[in-house]
């Protein structure tokens, strides 16, 4: 994640990717509520692009994956006096980065490479390359294609845990940034929303060069948002940003694309023929030097205020006639099965009467039975309530959400990328990068916690 939190709690670090730099905090409970104490911020070069961090074990060490400079850099001494003790190239533009449970090796994930990195944390040498772009051609996916790099782009890791003292028996999940085609777009288009979908690639720690497999991300098919005329619409995980396991299963976050058009009955500017209109919708005509849509009867121009003029039949613009085009998803991937289901999660808010939903979902952590969701495009933070592993209700009888802004004269626009959740103490830490802060959550009052400190 953006933000990470050590095993005793007392420990944050967070990513500063605008000016190339981390912040270490102290955080104290002694008044029940998390203070923060700013301690260190290490420079890691401007422009560097600090990405992700992973803190060890043993909550001294921390690992950020340098996006532009290519590099994951090794901080020691986090609760003394933090400094960088060494560095390891790995490929183009690492996302990604997480620790086994034993410390014996970290996986990082470059994006542009499509490949893992793996490095010996106790002497920072790289010791292998996992091919991902093999794996992803051998889905089928792609059709007849040799291998090469930089088809696959994997974004985010996530290890299991056993609880033994081996890391041979964990698995390493890496989510597949960009959704793949399933099958051929029909004549009319009418199947985009659902011929695609995620993937999340399986790769065994102990197995010499990383076996790998792959788990499909299946779309939704019914996202509860009917289009113009009043029939279902899907969507398929997109823009795969992050992954957490907790329990038996995975869950994966992703901005589920729904791309059937059009995306409204309005005059769709200048035409002289209609030849010129087929690319807006197959029924579109030209009428009047504007591109309208053909219908014979007011159900054909929109389920909510469309008006068919007759004789000639073409649809008025109808304000009301719009398609939602992506949605807030998670997949829930059963580790055992390799099989997973996917939900968005923007219908269930709409449900609840909120006024906000989780906009372009950025992670996902966990306390007890629940679920929370920083969401960049709605500067709040989204409960999911799971039952059985899978998600059964959303937000709470406190808060619908976590609204990130202190009170209504609060207009700072905050962009949540990360979240890391306590493991004993029910509080929740979310780096921001828009206002350049952390704001600590109080998970049993699902609202703002202590202090807010800049980063």
């Amino acid at each position: 994640s953006a933000i990470a939190l050590s095993p005793d709690e007392t420990t944050l670090v967070a990513v500063n990717r605008d000016v190339g730099s981390v912040s270490v905090f102290s955080v104290d409970y002694a008044d029940g509520q998390p203070a923060m104490t700013l301690t260190a911020e290490i420079d890691l070069g401007a422009g560097s692009e600090p990405w992700q961090v992973a803190i060890d074990g043993c909550g001294t060490r921390a690992y950020v994956a340098l996006r532009k400079d290519q590099k994951v850099v090794a901080i020691d001494d986090l609760t003394t006096a933090p400094v960088v003790v060494g560095s390891v190239s790995v490929g183009s533009e690492p996302t990604g980065i997480a620790l086994t449970p034993n410390n014996t090796k970290l996986y990082v994930a470059n994006w542009v490479d499509g490949t893992l990195s793996v490095i010996n944390p106790a002497t920072m040498t790289a010791t292998a390359t996992i091919d991902l772009n093999a794996a992803l051609v051998a889905t089928g996916l792609l059709g007849t294609l040799a291998s090469r790099p930089a088809l696959a782009h994997p974004r985010a890791l996530a290890i299991t845990n056993d609880g033994d003292a081996s890391d041979t028996d964990e698995s390493v999940y890496v989510t597949e940034w960009f959704a793949q085609r399933t099958a051929p777009e029909s004549a009319d288009g009418k199947n985009s929303d659902t011929n695609k979908q995620g993937l999340v690639y399986k790769v065994a720690v102990g197995v010499v060069g990383g076996a790998t497999s792959t788990i499909a991300l299946p779309p939704v098919a019914d996202t509860g948002f009917p289009d113009r005329l009043n029939a279902t619409t899907g969507c398929f995980p997109n823009q795969i940003g992050s992954i957490t396991i907790e329990g038996a299963n995975a869950y994966v976050t992703s901005t589920c694309a729904s791309p059937v058009g059009p995306v409204g009955v309005f005059q769709k500017g200048a035409c002289t023929a209609t030849s010129q209109c087929t690319s807006i919708s197959v029924t579109s005509v030209c009428t009047a030097g504007a591109c309208t849509l053909a219908c014979t009867s007011n159900a054909d121009c929109g389920a909510v205020g469309g008006v068919c003029t007759l004789p000639g039949g073409t649809c008025n613009a109808n304000t009301n006639d719009a398609k939602a085009t992506t949605h807030p998803a998670v997949s829930v991937i059963d580790l055992a099965a390799n099989t997973a289901t996917t939900k968005n999660l923007d219908i269930d808010f709409v449900g609840k009467a909120s006024s906000r939903m989780p906009l372009l979902p950025t992670d996902i952590g966990f306390f007890n039975s629940f679920g929370y969701i920083p969401a960049m495009g709605a500067d709040g933070v989204f409960r999911i309530v799971l039952t059985g592993g899978q998600i059964t209700d959303v937000g709470s009888a406190t808060n619908d959400f976590i609204n990130l802004r202190k009170d209504a004269n609060d207009k700072l626009i905050r962009m949540p990328i990360g979240v890391a959740t306590g493991f004993t103490q029910a509080f929740a830490f979310v780096a921001n990068e828009g206002s350049r802060d952390v704001t600590a959550l109080a998970l049993s009052a699902q609202a703002i916690a202590g202090n807010q400190v800049d980063d």
